[in-house]
């Protein structure tokens, strides 16, 4: 969490420009969870979240010449994660598929009177949310993972801001209908 004494996002970026790798630490630093957790829900199960991650901030570095302080920083960054996630589902989609026999075990090592904990929860959610249609899913990500506003979402993706909130709202709906089905309440 960045303090009132603490420099900006952007007097970092300007510090990272000029070659400052402290300046590009505390940038990593401050935007990795975020992004983490964005990135986590719009790569699709099996991504190797912290892969990319690592990737986002390469992207970051290498593009510190094109970033504009005029501009919002997390927009920026979160477009910047958007598109590596993009990438990552389209890589997917060309690699062959993987056995999901692990997954299969890993699941059935579970005894059925075993208390549904928050992790697991959370799991549920996660898996939830990736079901979703992309169309869907980013938008929503970025609005609620990511904590941007409507705008900052509509910027970020290109989408006209209607569009992002009907996306959002149509997503929210199927997310709930879908965690209702999968037994997770509190949802209605």
């Amino acid at each position: 969490m960045q303090r009132p004494t603490d420099p900006s996002d952007h007097d970092l970026m300007s510090r990272c420009r000029h070659g400052d790798a402290v300046a590009f630490e505390e940038i990593v630093r401050r935007w990795e969870q975020p992004l983490g957790r964005m990135v986590g829900q719009l790569a699709g199960p099996g991504a190797d979240v912290d892969d990319l991650c690592q990737e986002v901030f390469v992207r970051i570095l290498r593009a510190r010449e094109r970033y504009r302080p005029s501009h919002s920083f997390s927009t920026w960054v979160y477009r910047i994660a958007l598109n590596v996630a993009r990438d990552n589902r389209r890589r997917e989609i060309r690699r062959p598929k993987q056995s999901l026999d692990a997954q299969d075990q890993a699941s059935s090592a579970q005894t059925p009177t075993d208390a549904l904990s928050a992790h697991e929860t959370a799991e549920i959610v996660d898996a939830a949310v990736r079901a979703l249609p992309e169309i869907l899913r980013e938008p929503l990500v970025l609005k609620h993972f990511g904590k941007l506003s409507f705008a900052e979402v509509a910027e970020t993706t290109g989408i006209p801001l209607g569009t992002v909130k009907s996306r959002v709202a149509t997503a929210l709906r199927e997310l709930r209908s879908e965690l209702n089905r999968r037994g997770v309440t509190g949802t209605e």
